[in-house]
């Protein structure tokens, strides 16, 4: 009898302690950074891209167009979320350094590009960017609905990202969804965007396993539909190839 008793207060202390865990990192995610933890946060994300800059092969020699999907990174998940690393050219260089900070139970946080030239800010929640900045000058947002707004709030494009929705059997993975979607901008389709394959799916970094539905690795994220004709357009079509590949192209949820 006491043994009996004995064994369900341990499995008692047991669910008990296991539902505390569960609460602490629920709380521990989800608790939202005080001004002094997020401005620590963000010079910690510079210190990093100065860091890698002198890896970068100079960007003066390449544009948006270079912008591919590979990159290189480490990926470390507590009750934060951090991704960082380097976003390669076609000839598989090193272009852009980035660093991308989440918490809670959606994607939120912030992320920072940057090249041997500028350095890209975005906020990130969930499917939206309340904030794109370049070298710190306002670049204007875009909506959970892929609705493109510049630094006055007046809608200048459209560019609705197809659904995030993929499984796996072992090594065999497929997505669901559009494999490209087109960009609008200024009353016509600018460019079409290719869907970054899932990096979050496969080992770190390395491209092994099956994919169905997932275009290929190192592509190319733009495919130009017409010639951009202000630098406000070329300033959003870095900005929207950057973002496929360093928020799109690793699930990290």
């Amino acid at each position: 009898m006491v043994v009996v008793i004995g064994m369900f207060v341990l499995i008692f202390l047991v669910i008990c302690g296991m539902g505390f865990l569960i609460f602490y990192v629920i709380r521990k995610s989800t608790k939202k950074q005080t001004p002094q933890e997020e401005s620590h946060k963000k010079q910690e994300m510079l210190a990093y891209l100065k860091h890698r800059r002198n890896e970068l092969e100079p960007w003066g020699n390449h544009s948006y167009l270079d912008i591919t999907a590979q990159m290189k990174y480490t990926y470390k998940k507590t009750t934060t979320r951090n991704l960082k690393g380097t976003l390669l050219s076609p000839s598989k260089k090193p272009i852009m350094a980035y660093y991308r900070f989440e918490k809670g139970l959606t994607a939120k946080g912030y992320m920072m590009v940057g090249s041997s030239d500028f350095v890209l800010y975005f906020d990130l929640d969930d499917m939206a960017f309340p904030t794109v900045k370049l070298n710190n000058k306002l670049l204007g947002r875009v909506d959970g609905g892929g609705n493109i707004f510049n630094a006055e709030n007046q809608q200048i494009g459209r560019a609705t990202h197809p659904t995030k929705v993929s499984w796996s059997v072992g090594p065999i993975s497929k997505r669901e969804g559009a494999s490209a979607f087109p960009l609008h901008m200024n009353n016509r389709v600018l460019a079409v965007i290719r869907v970054a394959p899932n990096y979050g799916a496969s080992l770190p970094s390395t491209p092994f396993g099956i994919s169905i539905n997932e275009n290929p690795w190192g592509m190319s994220i733009l495919d130009m539909q017409d010639e951009p004709k202000t630098q406000e357009e070329k300033d959003w079509l870095l900005a929207l190839a950057v973002l496929e590949i360093a928020f799109h192209g690793h699930w990290a949820i």
